[in-house]
């Protein structure tokens, strides 16, 4: 099964299936899971509070029953930021930083002389370099849906936000991986560095 699937992605998108390739093992994965329930548990505590519902009457007095409650309309905000600022600039980091790294390696020629389409090439960049954050993203998505509905707030609006989004980073990754393209690599001098 889990063969078949990888043979129907390398046909559909070989790109797409050589970057997840060489970038999503178990270990990563793992890693990627870890950093977003962390991030997500330090925010559901930076956006609660506890008080104490019940003491234990000694020589010092000691809590033995907490009311906690989230404030669910900070959670998202907070949520919401962070997303986007990850999408927006850990993703062009990622994208752009491995354009450079290709040049440098010397495979960008063989990427461009490869019989697959522009677009192909493309959306397997735009897909699978960023796989592990939009993985870490995934997971967080579950706990601003539902701080969304805690907090009154129309999924409908948070679907078009998610759709915007995609949008703006779409738009902003290829600006930014036709620049690294167009750019030399660094080290390479260009014409006008030859003529002084």
């Amino acid at each position: 099964m889990l063969l078949t699937l990888t043979d129907r992605l390398g046909d559909w998108n070989p790109q797409l299936f050589r970057e997840l390739k060489g970038r999503v093992t178990r270990s990563k994965l793992l890693l990627a899971t870890a950093a977003s329930v962390v991030v997500q548990g330090l925010l559901i505590s930076a956006n609660s509070n506890s008080t104490c519902t019940k003491y234990v009457d000694s020589i010092v007095s000691r809590c033995v029953e907490y009311h906690w409650e989230i404030n669910w309309q900070p959670l998202f905000i907070s949520e919401s930021i962070i997303l986007m600022l990850l999408l927006f600039a850990v993703g062009v980091y990622m994208l752009v930083a491995d354009i450079v790294r290709e040049q440098n390696r010397g495979t960008l020629n063989f990427i461009r002389l490869s019989p697959r389409s522009s677009q192909s090439i493309l959306l397997g960049k735009l897909l699978g370099v960023p796989f592990l954050l939009y993985w870490g993203i995934a997971i967080a998505v579950p706990l601003h849906w539902v701080s969304a509905i805690a907090a009154g707030i129309d999924l409908g609006w948070v679907f078009s936000s998610y759709l915007m989004a995609a949008a703006f980073c779409s738009f902003f990754y290829l600006v930014f991986l036709l620049n690294a393209l167009l750019l030399p690599a660094p080290g390479k001098r260009g014409i006008a560095g030859r003529r002084t």
